[in-house]
């Protein structure tokens, strides 16, 4: 969710009630351009046309998975560490991405 509001139109609020650290992902999102702020348990976003390829860390399971998702959505080369919890928590990400057209490498060195 919080890679859609990043590049929607208009202000949005995210808020977790669940997981303290979920919005480590988000805050890498700010390394690609995403304009966000965050307080407490929340999220706001200020949406971009455009999210910039850089390289981001993955913390946890989802964050891989929407960093991975940003770098697809981003203008220029992401490289997402953190393999091991998206080999941990889905099957082969990178094959489903490149059956809907993304153009993205694996490279677990």
């Amino acid at each position: 969710m919080a890679v859609l509001l990043a590049k929607a139109d208009g202000i949005s609020i995210l808020e977790e009630t669940i997981f303290e650290n979920r919005s480590q992902a988000a805050l890498e999102l700010r390394k690609m351009g995403a304009f966000l702020g965050n307080t407490d348990n929340r999220l706001y976003f200020i949406g971009q046309d455009v999210l910039h390829g850089t390289s981001v860390k993955a913390r946890e399971l989802r964050g891989a998975a929407a960093l991975t998702i940003a770098g697809v959505a981003a203008d220029g080369e992401t490289i997402v560490s953190g393999y091991e919890y998206i080999r941990r928590g889905y099957e082969d990400i990178c094959r489903d991405l490149q059956e809907l057209g993304a153009n993205l490498v694996l490279d677990t060195e």
